[in-house]
């Protein structure tokens, strides 16, 4: 019932759906910007690869949107950096942190905790958006990397599964350190323990693998978007999909809102108890 209440008083749907929007208007020129950089010196085509890992998770018709927009810039990828790529960057870089702005308004919501003053939340958005960014640059090169390790034991079999277990301990991995590390920095206050933030962290990473399952089980089945939306059925299901994305990660910052109130309710309670304690023995 707390983490209902939570979820009422917070507005949590208001937040992922600010999340969704924004992330869906800072997509495309994101993926423009993350191909002209990493063809400048690496072969664009690893990044249409490494997507195809992710056919599984992501709807159907939310996974050709990004495949197609994908396949058209790798295609027309000159390797070279302009005026074009400046800008692609610039408007993902602004409509990213307005995204991750969003997400920390809810989380502070949860929290209970004042948004911080301007220039503050700036930086922070600023800092998370970049080390994203770092994180999808370091996975792509762990991609081009790791196979080329690997030709070296000279086993295919060998080969094989160790660079599948490591492409899904690497995914997983970095999920779970993005989310974490969005509970760390994102919420206007300090000071619990890094462990404490696990709880919401596995919570999320599961709520979202179910979400995403669930909503192509249902799509599949179901759905009838192309009927209702017609040709924007497919933008209508990518918004969606990121709207309960964000919604999974908010939720797990509400579980870990609930364990943090009780653990303090606890200790004060404790020391309450301590105090009477304490007096009881004086006056004796």
């Amino acid at each position: 019932m707390a983490m209902l209440d939570t979820m009422d008083r917070a507005n949590l749907s208001l937040a992922a759906g600010g999340v969704a929007f924004f992330t869906v208007f800072a997509m495309f020129p994101a993926t423009s910007a993350l191909i002209s950089v990493w063809g400048s010196w690496q072969d664009p085509y690893v990044i249409q690869e490494q997507l195809e890992y992710f056919r599984e998770i992501v709807p159907p018709a939310a996974f050709e949107i990004i495949r197609s927009q994908v396949t058209s810039l790798v295609e027309t990828n000159s390797g070279t950096l302009g005026w074009a790529t400046l800008i692609s960057f610039a408007v993902a870089l602004w409509s990213a942190m307005a995204a991750i702005d969003a997400m920390v308004r809810g989380l502070n919501a949860i929290y209970r905790k004042p948004n911080p003053h301007s220039l503050i939340a700036y930086l922070v958005s600023i800092l998370l958006t970049l080390t994203f960014t770092a994180t999808a640059l370091v996975a792509l090169t762990v991609a081009v990397v790791l196979p080329i390790l690997l030709t070296f034991f000279h086993i295919p079999l060998l080969e094989n599964i160790a660079f599948n277990l490591a492409h899904v301990l690497a995914s997983t991995g970095i999920v779970l350190g993005g989310i974490w590390l969005l509970y760390r920095i994102g919420p206007n206050w300090r000071g619990s323990k890094p462990g404490n933030l696990l709880p919401g962290t596995l919570l999320a990473v599961v709520l979202w693998a179910i979400a995403s399952l669930g909503f192509t089980y249902f799509l599949t089945n179901f759905g009838r978007y192309n009927e209702i939306y017609g040709s924007i059925a497919a933008v209508m299901i990518l918004l969606m999909w990121l709207y309960l994305s964000a919604y999974s990660v908010l939720l797990g910052a509400a579980l870990n809102a609930e364990v943090r109130r009780r653990r303090l309710s606890s200790a004060r309670k404790r020391a309450a108890q301590l105090d009477l304690e304490t007096r009881g023995a004086d006056a004796q």
